[in-house]
Formats: C-alpha cells, structure tokens, sequence
C-alpha cells in the first residue's frame, strides 16, 4: 500500500517537472530571438540616425545649403555672420562694413536677383562647368567671387566666398589730418600736399563715414565718403562732406590802393587779395575775424576789423571791409601835388642830363657829364671807364620821358622812356639822390644825382 502511494507520487513529480521543462524552451527560445535581434535593432537604429545626421549635414553644408546661408545672412541684415565668411587672415571684415557691403547688394543688384545669380553659379561650379564665378552689379563691378574650396565632412563639396577690395584714397594741396572710426576702431591719417594718401582697404559699399578734418584753417565735423559704384579700377576716390564756410571779400573805399600790395587778413594769417576769389574753406563752427590793409603812394592803410559768429557762416559768406576812404583820398591828394612837383624836377634833370650826355658822347669827354654822377658809385665808375675807352660816343639819349617817379627820403626812383642810339623805345629804371638839405622841399634840379641805372 505505502509502495503504491510512493510510485503514485514519483509519477506526478515527474509530470510536473516535464511540464515545467515544456514551459521553459519557449521562454528560451524568445529570449534567444530577442537577443539576437538588438544587434539589428541597434545597427538599423544608428543608421537611421546617420540618415538623419546625413540629411541635417546636407541641408547646413551642401553647396546649395551654403548659398542660402549667405543669400539669407543678406536678406536679413546679418551682419555678423556676412563678415564671418568674408573675412579673411590679410583683411578682417567688421560688421559696419559688411552693413555697408549689405546694402550695396540690395542696391545695385537687388536680393531676387542676387539669389538666382548665386544659386546659378554655386550650381555650374558644383556641377563641375566652371571653377569660379563673380557675381556683378550692372556696371561690372565684382561683388562676390565662388570658388570651390575642397570638401565638407567628406561627403559635401566646400564653396568658398570672397570679395574684392579697393584702397581708398584722396589728393590735398594742403596738409590735412583725419580722424575717423571703423568696425570701433579709431583711425587716424595724414595726407601730405600733393601726395596721393590712402585711407584702408575696403570691401564693395556706398561708404558715409563720420570724420574730422583738421588743417590751418582750424577743425571740421563731418563725414567722408566714396562709392565702388562706376569704379573700374583698383581705388575708389574718397570725397569730403564738410560742413564750410567760404568768405567773398569785398573792398569798400580802397579805388586807390595798389592792387599788388592789397592784403586780407583772417585769423591772424595773411593772403593777397582777389575779388574773385574765395577765401576757405573754414569751420562753421568757430568764429572768424576779418581784416585788410593796402598800401598807396608808399602808405599803408588799414580797413576795419569784422568778426564772423558761427550762425553767420555759409557755403558763400560776404564780408565787406571798410576803408577810411576820407583820409586815403586826402593823403593821394597831397601826395600827388607832391609826386608833380617831384616829376616836373626830374624832368628838368634829364632834359639837362641828355644835353649833356649828347655832348659828351659827341666829344668823348666824360667831364660833361660827371656833374649828373653820384661819385665813387658803380655807376660813376662803369661810365667813366666807357668814355676812356672810347666807348663813350655810344651812350646818346633822345627824347626822355619820365613815365612814373617816387620817393622814399633822399632817394627818388624814376622810369624813364627814351630812344637810344639804336632808334629803339626803351624803359630805364634810375636811382637818384636828392642831396638838397631838406629833400621833401622844392629844390634846384642840380641837386639830383644819378646812383644807378638799369634798362
């Protein structure tokens, strides 16, 4: 009885563990076939992500990727990322000039136009038609230079974009300072006289660049500017937009100063006069003083003294300066009674003179004439030498003209027209000494002297 219970017992542990045995293989089974296929799922899922990761790079790095970038960069005035990619180890691009630059497209080329042109070009370069290509503004001014420039992540061909730069320059007859700001940084440059002076390199642009100018006639606020538009060469012409001030000048009651010794004065330094001139330019923010001075008849006279203020300051600024037209008028007036005087006496000297010098010529004897000599000049010398050596006889004179005199103290300067003894009118310039104790008094003629001479 106890054996039969045991086998029954034996028999049914037995089916139990076949059971649980039956159970176990399926379990294994799966889990054999999931372990196996987490390798696959791994490896599809990574290059799931490398499509991914492919298409991401593509869409970034393809050349067509890297013209709507820069198209982009463009469109959205972004400044900073336009002069990453222009700038290069020899010339850095700040964003005040990629602003510029911008602008410059916008301008002359236009955006819609500029996108096609680009993605044309990135297109034929990357298709292998062409190696490089320059996008224009209408008048041929080179913008942007695509490149190929090797490759990208190994899969992606690499545009490279470039743009050409122009110096700017300018040419100033006078000295002149400038002072100006870039990217931030402060610039300063001085053009000598006549020199051509260069201001920096410069990527394509409309530039308006806030500046001062300083030369002798004081400091200017203002701006600098020049354009690449029309420029087919390798500079650009930098132009001033300064605020100025120009003075016209206009005498009033100097008819009879000499024109030659008119002077005007401002600020201190002096220039000749010309009433068609203008005088500047000058800042409009300081003020100016005004002045001038002439000379007549061995006199000088001065006008009164005008003082600019800045709101008085124009392009084309009149200034009248006035002259004591009274007292020039009397002092010519008695000068000139004195100036007839004067000539009417050396008039009479030379009448005498060329008397004497015909005669002495005539008879080679140098004694006619010595009374008329200063002695132990180098005039007296030379004509005393001339009649000892015979040479006297060609020293006639016919029908002196005194033509214009003056004096200064005891010596009188005279111009006068004769004929000499070629038959030819000619113009002789003579020094003479009036030894008469008061010189400025009417005297005998007799007291003149002749110190030099010069045709």
């Amino acid at each position: 009885m106890a054996q039969s219970q045991n086998s029954k017992r034996s028999a049914s542990k037995h089916s139990n563990n076949k059971k649980r045995n039956t159970n176990k293989a399926p379990r294994e089974n799966i889990n054999q076939n999931i372990r196996k296929m987490v390798p696959w799922g791994i490896g599809t899922f990574i290059v799931i992500l490398l499509i991914i990761l492919f298409f991401l790079l593509k869409n970034f790095n393809s050349p067509e990727a890297q013209a709507k970038i820069f198209v982009n960069a463009v469109k959205n005035n972004d400044t900073q990322r336009i002069a990453n990619i222009l700038s290069t180890r020899d010339n850095k691009v700040g964003s005040d000039e990629a602003e510029t630059y911008i602008k410059y497209i916008k301008h002359e080329i236009g955006l819609k136009k500029f996108n096609q042109e680009l993605n044309d070009t990135v297109h034929d370069i990357d298709k292998k038609d062409k190696d490089a290509g320059y996008i224009k503004t209408p008048d041929g001014n080179n913008v942007l230079r695509v490149t190929m420039n090797g490759r990208r992540y190994i899969f992606f061909d690499n545009i490279g974009f470039a743009t050409e730069t122009k110096k700017a320059i300018i040419k100033k007859k006078a000295k002149t300072t400038y002072v100006f700001r870039t990217d931030d940084k402060k610039r300063k440059v001085i053009a000598e006289p006549n020199e051509t002076t260069m201001f920096g390199y410069f990527i394509p642009g409309n530039y308006k660049i806030p500046a001062t100018k300083e030369n002798d006639n004081g400091k200017f606020v203002g701006y600098l500017t020049f354009s690449f538009k029309g420029s087919n060469s390798e500079t650009v012409d930098v132009h001033e937009n300064f605020p100025e001030a120009n003075l016209n000048v206009e005498l009033d009651g100097a008819e009879h100063l000499d024109n030659k010794n008119t002077k005007v004065k401002i600020n201190g330094k002096q220039f000749s006069y010309d009433n068609t001139k203008l005088y500047g330019p000058y800042p409009v923010t300081d003020e100016i003083e005004v002045s001038a001075e002439g000379k007549v008849k061995g006199k000088t006279f001065k006008s009164e003294t005008v003082k600019l203020y800045p709101n008085e300051l124009k392009a084309n600024t009149p200034v009248r300066l006035k002259f004591e037209k009274d007292k020039i008028d009397k002092y010519v007036k008695e000068k000139e009674k004195e100036e007839n005087s004067l000539k009417n006496k050396v008039n009479k000297f030379f009448d005498k003179y060329t008397s004497a010098l015909n005669t002495a010529a005539g008879a080679n004897n140098f004694s006619s004439i010595s009374n008329f000599l200063k002695p132990d000049t180098q005039n007296y010398k030379s004509m005393k030498q001339s009649f000892q050596t015979g040479q006297g006889t060609q020293s006639l004179m016919q029908n002196p003209q005194v033509v214009d005199v003056s004096q200064d103290g005891s010596d009188i300067y005279a111009e006068v027209l004769n004929i000499n003894n070629q038959g030819i009118w000619v113009t002789s310039k003579y020094k003479l000494e009036d030894t008469a104790k008061d010189s400025k008094k009417d005297g005998d003629d007799s007291d003149l002297k002749i110190v030099s001479n010069q045709e």
